[in-house]
């Protein structure tokens, strides 16, 4: 879960409802045609959230290995706030990736997460600069990113160190190029 830059929002914060624009076409990711009406993401009080829209995303290991997740992408503020908070179970192949725009220097913290996650920050050039590994269920201790991040992507805890991937490492997700964020753009923005 994603603490921000500021003091932490109260969890009744997060209980509330945010428009969330839907993935990127697959056939077309660039075409201009591609505007659609934004969904409702529903955030409960006390439950995992829900609706999020999915990307594809791809680790290059320096080593040679490549490790392809499916993540679902939390890029606005109310979205990264609520995380993976009250999840009882991840996949394998599964993940969260938060977005930021702009980039920023980012903290995170496990408060209501139910299991142990890594936290993979990734910097605006696409490579990771830091794994918080392990991050205990619950735990209020912030997890810094260690510079100014684009993304974070939250998998299985003790997963990228059974993987191997390490700071230096290549991410790349169509949730990370400009296409993406011009696309959400608006859904941060307060209503007029």
């Amino acid at each position: 879960m994603w603490l921000g830059v500021g003091a932490p929002a109260t969890s009744e914060a997060w209980a509330q409802t945010q428009p969330m624009p839907e993935a990127p076409p697959a056939a077309s990711p660039l075409s201009s045609d591609a505007k659609a009406a934004p969904q409702k993401v529903v955030i409960p009080r006390n439950a995992p959230q829900s609706g999020l829209a999915t990307a594809s995303v791809t680790v290059e290991s320096a080593g040679g290995g490549v490790h392809v997740f499916s993540a679902e992408v939390a890029d606005t503020a109310a979205t990264r706030n609520h995380g993976m908070m009250y999840r009882t179970k991840l996949a394998k192949d599964a993940g969260m990736l938060f977005v930021y725009d702009p980039p920023q220097p980012a903290a995170f913290w496990m408060r209501n997460t139910l299991i142990p996650l890594d936290i993979v920050f990734i910097s605006p050039e696409g490579r990771i600069i830091r794994i918080a590994e392990n991050a205990r269920p619950r735990d209020e201790t912030p997890l810094p990113s260690g510079g100014v991040i684009i993304a974070a992507l939250e998998i299985q805890g003790g997963l990228s160190r059974r993987l191997g991937l390490a700071p230096g490492d290549i991410v790349r997700s169509i949730a990370l190029s400009p296409f993406w964020a011009r696309r959400h753009l608006d859904a941060d923005a307060p209503a007029q």
